[in-house]
């Protein structure tokens, strides 16, 4: 298993701070993300901060492709060998990376395009820090889930949507609707009951850049037109 839960300050000029919130809540997250992996890492960013758990096999061999170029995700990617094959066409890739080394070196070769060309079971976010750009994604089928929230100034995103409440520490604002919704139906209407805390879709993108926050699709199914 892997997880993350990353602080994004959505003010184009933020302050430094060693952590985004008060010590003790941000290790004490730091210890709900230890549980989804074998190893705990934490980076900081001008404006970012993460926690990131990973299995030992997961582990980058090296930050070094990482720098000025920070990525966080939960997941696995397929077909490693073709996506290494293409990469080379535009870099000099090492041989062997890590998943979290191949979302990156992805990033550098393709930008936001990178998002049509992997394949894979992954929830991920990129911080480009020379661009001063985040850009969060989930696969097409939705395995891993990434939850987000706006926080004031901050936006926070996690695989777990109770790691937000504890971000905040904030009440458990439940969604009306979907309280009704679940009595009625006995089905979940979404992933989150909480009204603030929001899934990003499969097949769904995040993207802040300048305070401006925008969501959208890179990925839906197609319509198969009659062949009569």
């Amino acid at each position: 298993m892997s997880g993350f839960c990353l602080w994004a300050s959505l003010d184009p000029d933020p302050p430094e701070a060693e952590t985004p919130i008060d010590a003790t809540r941000w290790l004490q997250i730091g210890a709900l993300v230890r549980q989804r992996g074998d190893q705990l890492f934490s980076w900081r960013s001008h404006g970012c901060w993460c926690w990131q758990a990973l299995e030992h096999e997961a582990c980058p061999r090296s930050w070094g492709s990482c720098r000025s170029l920070w990525v966080a995700a939960d997941g696995r990617l397929y077909y490693r060998s073709a996506l290494l094959e293409a990469l080379r066409v535009h870099h000099a890739v090492p041989a062997r990376l890590s998943d979290l080394e191949y979302l990156a070196w992805s990033y550098r070769c393709w930008g936001e395009e990178n998002l049509r060309r992997l394949e894979g079971d992954y929830a991920c976010v990129w911080w480009d820090e020379e661009r001063r750009l985040g850009l969060a994604a989930r696969s097409p089928f939705g395995l891993r889930p990434l939850f987000y929230q706006v926080w004031g100034q901050t936006l926070i995103l996690a695989s777990d949507p109770a790691w937000l409440l504890q971000a905040t520490n904030g009440p458990c604002d439940l969604d009306a609707d979907w309280v009704c919704w679940y009595l009625a139906t006995g089905h979940f209407r979404s992933a989150s009951p909480w009204r603030t805390v929001h899934e990003v879709p499969p097949g769904g993108w995040l993207r802040w850049q300048a305070g401006q926050l925008q969501t959208g699709l890179f990925w839906s199914p197609r319509r198969k037109t009659d062949l009569l």
